[in-house]
């Protein structure tokens, strides 16, 4: 009983640095929900009700966040897009993010198939994963240079995404990050990169070349899978491995040098690069 009473307490501690979603009308005169901390006086943008489906499509048009906001009397800094704050809002077309924001949230703009344009600001650090899935009308994206990794399917199935920036900084690119960007002509990695997750730019299908930078250690499984316009591709003497279907389909491949740092070439990693 006494464990049950400590957790209890404890819990009801930590709800009450929260404030249930709230709304605040920004400049414009639109409603932005937020979740408040008490405690650090920041303000998560957040979804109205229960669910991010509650209240389908609460977010239309234009919607700028500003960087402070005050509730009841006190002022908060807009440091975070919480998770799934936007999924779903499909009659969105663009977003101004303020400085303050330092994070982007899981599903944070997942299914925003109208938004055409976000800018980034710099001090964003963390994207999340599926932060961008099927937002299908962007068309191009530039990264701050603080941003250290892209998550997870972050970028996935963005289908008219014909260019991105990955700024100098990020380590690593999520497994399917930017999975069907079918788009995607061209993309210039940075050379602090260390690692291309599984399926990372599977179905790219307007992909032509890449470099791979030194430092990256292995291509993993069907990084590349199905990337049909691959023409030429660049590996450093840093990779050892080369994953399962890596190269599977990219039946555009004319040559390839691998180096002899490589001791491992996985299942039907050039399979159909006839």
């Amino acid at each position: 009983m006494k464990k049950i009473i400590v957790f209890c307490v404890a819990f009801l501690a930590t709800m009450n640095l929260w404030a249930s979603a709230t709304s605040v009308k920004n400049a414009y005169g639109v409603e932005i929900w937020y979740d408040f901390d008490n405690e650090s006086k920041t303000a998560s943008v957040t979804y109205r009700g229960g669910s991010y489906s509650a209240f389908s499509n609460e977010y239309t048009g234009e919607v700028v966040i500003p960087s402070t906001v005050t509730y009841e009397g006190k002022e908060y800094s807009v440091t975070s897009i919480g998770e799934s704050a936007f999924e779903s809002c499909t009659s969105l077309t663009s977003v101004t993010l303020p400085e303050s924001v330092i994070s982007i949230g899981y599903a944070a703009f997942e299914y925003c198939i109208s938004l055409t344009s976000i800018t980034i600001p710099e001090s964003v650090t963390s994207i999340g994963r599926y932060a961008f899935y099927k937002c299908s009308s962007l068309t191009s994206i530039t990264l701050p240079e603080g941003v250290t990794e892209i998550g997870n399917s972050a970028f996935e199935d963005c289908g008219s995404l014909t260019s991105i920036t990955i700024p100098e900084g990020v380590t690593k690119i999520g497994i399917s990050a930017f999975e069907d960007c079918r788009s995607l002509t061209s993309i210039t990695l940075p050379s602090s990169l260390t690692t291309i997750g599984w399926s990372a730019f599977e179905e790219c299908t307007s992909l032509t070349s890449i470099t791979i930078p030194e430092g990256v250690t292995s291509i993993e499984n069907s990084a590349f899978y199905y990337c049909i316009s691959l023409t030429s591709i660049t590996i450093p003497e840093s990779v050892t491995e080369i994953g399962d279907a890596a190269f599977k389909y990219c039946s555009s491949l004319t040559s390839i040098t691998i180096p002899e740092s490589v001791t491992e070439i996985g299942d039907d990693a050039f399979y159909y690069c006839i």
